[in-house]
């Protein structure tokens, strides 16, 4: 799937999810939260790899959300 993504120029990012919820947890230290967002919303394919290896409070599920619905469903 992200090689085809790829030959049609379409932006990848490929990120485990204890990475994606160590970035989103050190933005929103930072004050970019929403910016980082943001940038995640604006990628064409993002593979999230290891979803459900990791334990997951509350914040990091809102977190995951966020994501989820920054991207929407279109």
């Amino acid at each position: 799937m992200c090689i085809s993504a790829i030959r049609q120029f379409k932006t990848v990012r490929y990120i485990r999810a204890s990475i994606l919820m160590g970035e989103l947890g050190q933005s929103r230290i930072k004050g970019c939260y929403l910016e980082y967002i943001q940038k995640l919303a604006k990628i064409d394919l993002l593979a999230v790899d290891d979803f459900g290896l990791m334990p997951l409070d509350l914040d990091k599920c809102r977190d995951f959300f966020e994501v989820i619905d920054a991207r929407g469903w279109t």
